[in-house]
């Protein structure tokens, strides 16, 4: 998936820094998960108003292909700030230990 960069490392103290790229795909995950709700719920409207299943079904499944796509964006963000949360620890436990 484009946009996922690992964690990056401040240069002065060796810390690391989750990548600037992660916020935009925070909201492009989250306006995906919109969209799949609003294409199910137009879906359902037309549905009921037309009582026909030509336009909801490619809509259904539109809303299906976006929430399957924000699952997977969602999933490998989750899996990005994990490995950020473990190095962070781990940066704080070299901290904590003395130096000598």
């Amino acid at each position: 998936m484009f946009g996922f960069h690992d964690y990056t490392t401040d240069s002065r103290s060796g810390r690391p820094q989750p990548h600037y790229s992660w916020t935009h795909e925070t909201v492009a995950t989250w306006t995906a998960w919109a969209l799949a709700a609003v294409f199910l719920v137009g879906a359902l409207a037309l549905y009921l108003h037309w009582h026909t299943w030509e336009g909801p079904t490619q809509m259904a499944l539109a809303s299906l292909l976006l929430a399957g796509t924000a699952y997977w964006r969602h999933d490998m963000l989750a899996r990005k700030l994990t490995a950020f949360r473990d190095a962070v620890e781990d940066y704080e436990a070299m901290l904590e230990k003395p130096f000598g």
